[in-house]
């Protein structure tokens, strides 16, 4: 009887173990930081890996498509950005009004790396999402062209063949990072698809989402600029040199 006793005083412990085990995990995954997009209820990283540095979210938005009269949800999207290299470029003084901050975020020449991230809420065919996006990117991608010449078709084609997946069911996630030297870089699903270099590219689709004519509430993508900015430290002023010493 002890022994039957001493058993099942074992398995219990041991059970009891198991459950506060799994709820330690639980809460670390419910715990981890993250924002919420509120109309999807879509969770977004707070930082994911960029080039040379992390990423921060600057904020996120839902697209919606009006289908037979209905608005449905296709996707939210957050948008990311290397927060030092974009105080340094803009400043802290933050606008959600303000034409010429979207316009400085998507100048090619500002070199703040940048990325937005894509999590379907509803399944989508491959070539139905390059098509929509292709829609959108390419007279975006043929304005910039006219002032620099740039190729589009070839940079416009790669980025569509990207898409090469018969669909993108509801939670995959699609991520896209504009890089040094004008290099949009691409991930679906966890899986890298390669690289395609073209800066027209890249200022073409960031643009879909926050130009003024942008598929989303452009403001919602930038909600939490001013505060990644406003906790970037000011860099250390320069020391004096020092004074040379006396000749003897």
């Amino acid at each position: 009887l002890f022994s039957a006793m001493q058993m099942t005083s074992s398995t219990l412990l041991f059970f009891a173990l198991c459950v506060a085990a799994g709820s330690l995990v639980a809460s670390v995954e419910n715990h981890f930081p993250h924002a919420v997009e509120p109309a999807s209820g879509v969770q977004f990283p707070l930082e994911m890996p960029g080039e040379e540095s992390t990423l921060s979210l600057a904020g996120s938005a839902i697209r919606v498509k009006k289908v037979v009269f209905v608005n449905v949800q296709v996707y939210a999207v957050g948008l990311y950005v290397n927060a030092p290299k974009l105080a340094a470029a803009i400043g802290k003084t933050i606008d959600a009004a303000d034409a010429g901050l979207y316009k400085k975020l998507l100048a090619g020449d500002s070199v703040i790396p940048m990325a937005i991230r894509l999590t379907m809420v509803r399944t989508v065919g491959g070539d139905t999402m390059s098509g929509a996006l292709k829609e959108a990117v390419e007279p975006r991608m043929k304005a910039v062209a006219a002032s620099s010449g740039a190729d589009v078709e070839g940079p416009l084609k790669a980025f569509t063949a990207l898409f090469d997946m018969p669909n993108l069911e509801t939670g995959t996630t699609l991520v896209f990072q504009w890089k040094a030297g004008g290099r949009l870089a691409a991930e679906i699903g966890g899986k890298h698809k390669g690289e395609v270099a073209a800066p027209a590219l890249c200022e073409a689709l960031f643009s879909v989402f926050l130009d003024e004519s942008a598929v989303v509430e452009r403001k919602d993508l930038i909600g939490r600029l001013a505060e990644l900015v406003a906790a970037v430290p000011e860099p250390e002023p320069a020391q004096p040199a020092a004074a040379p010493e006396p000749e003897a």
